[in-house]
């Protein structure tokens, strides 16, 4: 609720609004009372109506996005049902405009491996109240370089910006930011699934076909579904799988990205770098 008031009145300041709550499932496990996380809309209802069918008290935690709208809410110095109205109307055009710029990149950080610089990075997006989608981290194919490879959703303003924030840091060779046409993209994803449900609901084996997935385990109690692919299929397999019920468990990678030119720019930079270098010292002899 701070952050929207900021985004709506303060032009997104968003100094001292984020806050660290406790892990209030916990809390409630603490105390032997039922609880229930909500991270969607659309597992709200299910969730009251077993908040509803519990006898004694029973907690329920809905997480909204961090910028959602809370309403209603006053404006600094306002008072009354206008105010309310006009505030909304502001917001819902600003928010209106945003959505429609913010898209998903994907940033490639080629660096030297050094201790510390991981938190350098994910500082600069923390300092923009940027919230990173998807990281990972690997030896590139140049000995003692690794590649970072980063997805956020934002405007083309701001990740020029935090690019060149990025590139600034010592360790870091190159950054550069993509669009998802400019670049071959793949992740994996597990999913565990009830092994009764998978035999008795043909649905099941026929969802996990339609999406190329593999079944790598199988016992009793659970089945062990593994896809490979593009962020979209596997996204939709988890939904087609939760809307059978059978889902115990899912967990994905990061994005892992080439690019679909035919050089690699950090190759050109070290290059340009080594003859400079050899120069240097021919010039020096």
């Amino acid at each position: 609720m701070f952050v929207n008031g900021r985004r709506c009145f303060f032009n997104r300041r968003y100094s001292f609004t984020p806050m660290m709550n406790p892990d209030y499932m916990k809390i409630a496990s603490a105390y032997d009372i039922p609880a229930r996380r909500v991270m969607t809309r659309e597992e709200l209802a299910k969730a009251i109506d077993e908040m509803i069918a519990t006898d004694g008290p029973f907690l329920l935690e809905a997480c909204v996005e961090e910028e959602g709208n809370v309403m209603p809410m006053t404006p600094p110095g306002g008072s009354g049902q206008s105010d309310v109205v006009g505030m909304l109307k502001s917001c819902e055009i600003k928010e209106f405009t945003l959505s429609m710029d913010k898209k998903l990149y994907t940033i490639i950080v080629h660096s030297e491996n050094f201790a510390g610089l991981l938190n350098q990075v994910t500082a600069v997006f923390t300092r923009r109240q940027i919230n990173i989608e998807s990281l990972n981290v690997s030896a590139s194919s140049i000995k003692g370089v690794h590649k970072y490879t980063i997805t956020a959703w934002t405007d083309k303003d701001t990740i020029e910006k935090v690019t060149k924030q990025i590139t600034k840091k010592i360790d870091v060779l190159q950054a550069h930011y993509f669009t998802d046409d400019e670049i071959y993209q793949h992740e994996i994803a597990l999913y565990k699934i009830t092994t009764p449900t998978l035999e008795e609901k043909p649905e099941v084996s026929k969802v996990i076909r339609k999406y190329n997935a593999r079944i790598v385990e199988v016992n009793a109690v659970f089945a062990i579904v593994e896809k490979n692919g593009m962020s979209e299929e596997i996204t939709n397999l988890y939904e087609e799988l939760r809307q059978l019920d059978c889902v115990l468990q899912f967990v994905r990678s990061g994005r892992v990205a080439i690019t679909t030119s035919c050089f690699e720019r950090v190759n050109e930079y070290l290059a340009d770098r080594e003859a400079k270098y050899r120069q240097s010292k021919h010039q020096e002899s």
